[in-house]
């Protein structure tokens, strides 16, 4: 049979996630199933179903990384793919390959159990992916990494950082580590989300299911992260000051001569009539003046930041608090601030 090269490898991209690479613990792990016009994966954590293009009607079980390699490789738009009882026979002009095909073992039975229910809930599949990007937390070694959603919050913390994320729809109650959300935020066609036994499945607006385990929500310590979060949110009362684009800029720029405090890569901001961005390490220095930006106070403040408290934020937050109570607050000390947007709040700390 002739096949679209483009469109199959499309197609299997999208199931990728779900293939265990390099030290492979789960049999099968790292393996792709084509049967009954889709594509599967599964890697105990995650696993992803895809719609074949209507050209693709074989059955089979491969190495899903090495195979899409493979095909990605070939030259030509179309390839001849011949099915054996052992292999499949791939032609693509004077190219031949033979793909040994792997014993079933009753692989398709994972996913017999991951068949979706009619349960699902609407949702933005723009805000969704606002929200991973907002709260994800990059190296984020606690005991509760990833995100927790309920309701309309999405949350996750630290122990520096707290963020939470308000959302239009109503999410079920699920809490995704880290690696799922490395991979959910490449996406933002979902559109429905459904609570599935211990997994979490979204639909995206091409039919693919992509279920992501949950972990263990009791265990996520949400009734002390949300008080907390909003005492401090009420404290920040005497020092503002508004964001502008060119702010996250200048951050980008002078991360590049950040320096290290306690593992954290810091630039200096200096809070005063003029706002200065300013980083220094051994081999050179960086300074630069943040054009309509002003703040009114007497004695200008000089603060160390975690530039990535920034930056990962992609400019969404507009606004930036001191939980003080006077503006004449002590710099040699970490202080807790606020970023505030019209529907997120991340709470975190200047480092000394």
């Amino acid at each position: 049979m002739k096949i679209n090269r483009k469109n199959l490898l499309t197609t299997i991209n999208k199931v990728l996630p779900g293939i265990a690479v390099g030290n492979v613990t789960v049999d099968g792990a790292d393996t792709i199933i084509f049967t009954n016009g889709h594509v599967y994966s599964y890697n105990s954590a995650i696993s992803v179903d895809a719609k074949l293009p209507d050209d693709i009607d074989f059955k089979g079980v491969v190495k899903g990384q090495d195979f899409y390699n493979c095909i990605a490789k070939l030259p030509g738009d179309e390839i001849e793919l011949e099915v054996t009882d052992s292999s499949w026979e791939i032609t693509d002009g004077k190219i031949k390959i033979s793909i040994i095909l792997l014993p079933n073992d009753n692989l398709m039975e994972r996913f017999e159990g991951l068949t979706p229910t009619d349960k699902w809930v609407d949702i933005d599949g723009a805000e969704f992916n606002k929200a991973l990007k907002v709260c994800a937390i990059s190296s984020n070694n606690s005991a509760f990494d990833g995100i927790y959603f309920s309701g309309t919050k999405a949350v996750s913390t630290n122990k520096w950082i707290i963020n939470k994320y308000i959302l239009t729809n109503e999410y079920p109650e699920f809490w995704i580590s880290d690696k799922a959300v490395s991979q959910l935020v490449k996406w933002n066609n979902f559109i429905k989300v459904q609570y599935n036994k211990t997994w979490v499945q979204f639909q995206s607006t091409d039919d693919v299911v992509f279920s992501v385990r949950s972990k263990n929500v009791s265990e996520y310590p949400i009734a002390k992260i949300l008080p907390l979060l909003e005492n401090e949110v009420v404290a920040a009362k005497a020092f503002t000051v508004e964001l502008k684009p060119q702010f996250y800029d200048a951050i980008n720029r002078a991360s590049e001569f950040s320096h290290t405090i306690d593992d954290h890569e810091t630039v200096v901001v200096e809070f005063g009539k003029d706002v200065k961005i300013k980083g220094n390490r051994t081999s050179g220095n960086y300074e630069e003046i943040v054009n309509d930006m002003t703040v009114n106070i007497e004695n200008p403040k000089l603060m160390n930041f975690d530039y990535n408290d920034f930056i990962s934020s992609e400019k969404f937050f507009d606004t930036l608090k001191v939980v003080s109570d006077t503006p004449d607050f002590d710099v040699t000390l970490p202080v807790h601030c606020i970023l505030e947007s019209e529907n997120a709040v991340k709470l975190f700390s200047s480092m000394v």
